[in-house]
């Protein structure tokens, strides 16, 4: 997980993260077990949710978009979706298909449709049936999951161009390291308001978009050290 010589990295390690413990677990035991699966997050950088049958951590540096609703949370990382509006089909869904294996292919299906025109990783924490729905796009940041010994499901986003973690929680060099992104993604953030004009120290992309440095992956996406 090294940088590039061109400095630190655009994406973090965690885009966002969820956890939802087994079922039958107490309110008060699923509140303890979200604090200690996100306890290391570096909490400038990132924000928890905690849910009735578990709970998500998002970067607040990155675009990573939150949306919750009647007895539901999500997370989305798209550039051209919106979380709000996700959350609104996925109620629609839920209110048109009792039986949970139809609202299951019904959801399916929505997210097939929107995965023809657009890229994105979400993850949806439905509280009313503690259940989790989460997918991702081909080029999308990629995602991963698992289970503790537990039974607790632990879910992983990672960021455009990176391998996904196969381990939860970060380890210490994994989670300074999301430290120096975030404040990284916040001096550019800062930096780019009080640039005089848009147009001004900023290169094109081939296909006409302009990015921060000018260049882009073959996919359209920032590669991770800036080169193509």
């Amino acid at each position: 997980m090294r940088g590039s010589g061109g400095g630190a990295r655009d994406h973090p390690l965690c885009s966002f993260a969820a956890c939802v413990p087994p079922k039958d677990w107490s309110a008060e035991d699923v509140r303890k077990c979200v604090d200690a699966c996100f306890e290391k997050l570096p909490k400038e950088y990132y924000k928890v949710e905690a849910r009735v049958c578990g709970g998500m951590a998002r970067s607040t540096t990155h675009k990573v978009q939150y949306s919750e609703g009647e007895a539901y949370s999500l997370a989305l990382v798209s550039d051209t979706l919106n979380a709000e509006n996700i959350g609104k089909q996925f109620e629609k869904i839920r209110e048109e298909n009792a039986d949970l294996k139809e609202r299951s292919l019904a959801l399916k299906a929505m997210l097939k449709t929107l995965s023809g025109s657009h890229k994105f990783s979400f993850v949806l924490i439905d509280d009313s049936t503690k259940r989790v729905c989460a997918a991702a796009t081909q080029y999308s940041a990629p995602l991963s999951f698992g289970h503790s010994k537990e039974g607790m499901l632990i879910l992983f986003c990672g960021a455009g161009g990176l391998s996904v973690a196969t381990h939860w929680p970060l380890n210490e060099q994994e989670v300074t390291q999301c430290a120096v992104n975030g404040a990284a993604a916040r001096r550019r953030s800062v930096d780019m308001r009080e640039r005089p004009s848009p147009r001004e120290d900023s290169r094109s992309s081939m296909d006409g978009r302009r990015s921060i440095d000018g260049r882009r992956s073959i996919d359209g996406r920032r590669s991770i050290d800036g080169r193509r």
